[in-house]
């Protein structure tokens, strides 16, 4: 392995726009690490579905990718998921290869403040996707200058939450995941509250 890319989130439910990112991914890099997080330090313990739950929906969504693996670094682990600890993981498992941070502009204005912030400056290169109505260039052009090192995916990640597909799904309305997991979704009785 030469270079993996990491991309880390909640993924709950797994959706179009997290696909269209994990597709591009998967072209640029030659293994792709998806992490579904088992407590986010951004987000609050709302009604999730299970790690088994938000794996298994990953699995299905990302079955055609042969390097995307779906992987239990956080979900196995216990307490707040911090990157860091996924980074100090992944280095242990390919050491030689050079690792890369997938993440959204949006997370840009935070960087500086995540858990160990200044290890993730020098271990990893970001690779950072645009969203929907965020400004990015101010924000990349003083990361760089502070020694980040940053690369933009040339993406747009549509600006779909995934409280609004739950509130899709709970209405029974067709919220933007994949067939399969929309399957699955039913099948589960996952997102009814």
């Amino acid at each position: 392995m030469n270079t993996v890319a990491v991309f880390g989130g909640s993924f709950d439910p797994v959706q179009n726009g997290h696909l269209a990112l994990i597709r591009a991914l998967s072209e640029r890099f030659d293994k792709t690490l998806v992490v579904p997080c088992r407590i986010s330090p951004f987000k609050t313990l709302a009604d999730i579905a299970s790690a088994d739950d938000r794996i298994r929906m990953l699995e299905i969504a990302l079955a055609a990718y042969p390097n995307v693996e779906v992987s239990r670094l956080e979900t196995d682990a216990a307490g707040i998921s911090y990157t860091y600890r996924t980074i100090r993981s992944v280095q242990q498992m390919y050491p030689s290869a050079k690792i890369f941070l997938a993440i959204g502009a949006d997370m840009l204005p935070r960087l500086r403040e995540w858990k160990e912030a200044e290890f993730l400056r020098t271990h990893v290169d970001f690779f950072v996707s645009e969203r929907a109505g965020f400004e990015t260039e101010s924000w990349l052009n003083g990361l760089r200058a502070d020694g980040y090192r940053i690369q933009t995916s040339g993406l747009r990640i549509p600006d779909d939450s995934s409280t609004a597909v739950k509130v899709d799904l709970a209405f029974g309305k067709n919220p933007t995941v994949p067939d399969g997991v929309l399957r699955y979704i039913a099948d589960r009785g996952l997102y009814r509250k």
